[in-house]
């Protein structure tokens, strides 16, 4: 059953191309969801997923493209919300 998490990514994550790193990689693995940046430097993420592509999908958030470094992933269940392919807001 697929669920809804939120995950807020930190470190040097914003202005580096992080946003489409994230964008391409769920697309690539059917992920449905969102991004945005927050005031603070770090990133949220909303997705739609099954456990075990959430973790797929973790671990490559961790690396990111090679301008980016990531300090801290905080994931978390939310209530649940239907996202239609993905998408980067600004």
């Amino acid at each position: 059953m697929q669920k809804t998490y939120v995950i807020n990514i930190f470190g040097d994550v914003q202005g580096v191309g992080y946003e489409n790193y994230v964008y391409n990689l769920a697309m690539n693995n059917g992920i449905s969801g969102k991004i945005k940046n927050n005031p603070d430097g770090s990133v949220l993420v909303f997705v739609n997923c099954k456990k075990q592509p959430l973790n797929d999908f973790i671990d490559k958030l961790k690396s990111g493209n090679e301008y980016s470094s990531v300090s801290c992933i905080k994931v978390e269940e939310t209530n649940k919300t239907d996202f239609e392919g993905f998408s980067v807001l600004y």
